[in-house]
């Protein structure tokens, strides 16, 4: 299924990395979504974590890309951000459609922890303080 992922053509040090790269992303746009979505209602949670998740989507490829540039000599410098994700493309990779590669598994692992995360945020905030 992921045989041809580019990600096995890195050394082992270099996946290690691809993987805290992700982590370290992954985190990021979480803790923002959590901070953006925390004292929301649940419509606006949800409308926060795709929104989050599209962000992801969108930058996270040229993050990727220089990381491989730097361990593959032979990439040109270029930019691979392409244009705004039609929401439709975010629900093929939420979905599982796309076609079978680490980082789009990854990437609808994300989306789906971002919307859950933000979804059960409602159930932990405390009660409002009356004075």
């Amino acid at each position: 299924m992921c045989q041809d992922d580019t990600f096995f053509q890195l050394s082992l040090l270099a996946q290690a990395g691809v993987l805290v790269l992700a982590v370290a992303m992954a985190v990021a746009v979480s803790w923002a979504a959590w901070r953006l979505g925390r004292r929301a209602n649940w419509p606006t949670r949800l409308l926060v974590a795709l929104g989050a998740f599209l962000i992801f989507e969108w930058l996270s490829p040229q993050v990727f890309y220089l990381w491989y540039r730097v361990h593959i000599p032979d990439l040109p410098l270029q930019w691979v951000i392409g244009p705004w994700p039609r929401p439709g493309a975010a629900v093929e990779v939420l979905l599982f459609q796309t076609p079978g590669s680490l980082s789009a598994h990854g990437r609808a692992g994300l989306g789906w922890a971002l919307i859950l995360a933000l979804l059960a945020l409602g159930r932990f905030r405390a009660p409002p303080r009356h004075l």
